[in-house]
């Protein structure tokens, strides 16, 4: 007995395998029947536009901002995977945090950007993003009910080379994102709420 699909008000056989080759004689390849595949693509509303996803990508206390020249400079040489083009964020910064296009990049000690810098020293802990601004659109296979994104991540000026692809592990791109002054430290909630009502 062929088993039925019910998802959004439609039903029918088993959905198409869409395979083209016959492995083994009988198998479902051979001669499968069933609900026609069907797609939606979403570009209204929710689904419309991009979403800015700042992705961390480099942090140090060796950054400086100058402003007749628009660079940010890193006395420890750590830039050289900001690339022309990229747009990056800079968090944590007294008088420069904001989201910033790299004019000329790819440089260690230094980049260059397009928007107005404010004249900093280096000392606080700050925190370089890569920006990627993925599309809101997404395709619904109508048999299934299964969502996916519209377009692949592969011109996402993120990662080491901007081209979308990030290292899982690569111990010359790998950074510390916090503080190693030893001045951060973490308590367990309820360590909080105890001392909260000590208080």
């Amino acid at each position: 007995m062929p088993r039925i699909i019910f998802s959004g008000g439609r039903k029918g056989l088993l959905q198409k395998t869409l395979q083209t080759t016959i492995y083994h004689t009988g198998d479902n390849g051979d001669g499968d029947y069933g609900v026609t595949p069907a797609y939606s693509v979403l570009t209204a509303g929710q689904y419309s536009g991009t979403t800015n996803v700042d992705n961390p990508h480099y942090a140090a206390a060796t950054l400086a901002f100058v402003s007749a020249t628009k660079k940010i400079t890193d006395s420890a040489n750590g830039l050289a995977t900001v690339l022309t083009g990229d747009t990056i964020r800079v968090r944590g910064s007294a008088s420069n945090d904001g989201v910033y296009t790299v004019a000329t990049g790819g440089v260690a000690g230094e980049i260059v950007v397009t928007e107005a810098l404010v004249n900093e020293s280096a000392g606080a802990y700050l925190t370089l993003c890569k920006r990627a601004s993925p599309s809101n659109n997404v395709v619904i296979d109508q048999n299934t009910g299964l969502m996916y994104r519209r377009y692949t991540t592969k011109a996402e000026k993120v990662g080491a080379a901007s081209v979308g692809k990030l290292a899982w592990y690569d111990a010359t791109k790998c950074y510390t994102i916090h503080a190693a002054a030893a001045d951060l430290s973490m308590t367990s909630r309820a360590a909080s709420r105890s001392s909260s009502a000590q208080t």
